[in-house]
């Protein structure tokens, strides 16, 4: 895979921390990846405009099940400013996926004839 070439021949040692015999290596340049997807059903998503704002209860903290987020920007050290929405930042965008996957996708889609524009 790219980020295990990458790390090689920036000349660090590359281990696989965990063998699961069902998983593989996915080659990025022929074969379709999917990050950070679920299946939901309607009771998994149950209560989200309360779940999902910033400074809920530490009784239902943590238990959004929708994605918000943190700015590119972001520092982990630091808190986040607060999103001018209200909803609480929980994951991070993958630049890979946006800038080079998405696009292809949305061009292949629109070839199909399944989406416009």
């Amino acid at each position: 895979a790219i980020v295990r070439e990458e790390t090689i021949r920036a000349g660090e040692y590359w281990k696989h921390r965990y063998n699961d015999p069902h998983t593989r290596e996915v080659d990025e340049e022929m074969e379709a990846t999917m990050l950070h997807t679920k299946s939901k059903v309607a009771y998994n998503t149950n209560g989200w405009k309360e779940r999902c704002k910033q400074h809920v209860s530490s009784k239902i903290e943590g238990h959004c099940n929708l994605g918000f987020p943190f700015p590119k920007d972001h520092d982990p050290y630091k808190q986040s400013p607060p999103r001018s929405d209200g909803w609480a930042y929980n994951c991070f965008m993958n630049d890979n996926i946006e800038t080079r996957w998405w696009p292809k996708l949305v061009e292949a889609m629109a070839k199909r004839g399944k989406i416009s524009g």
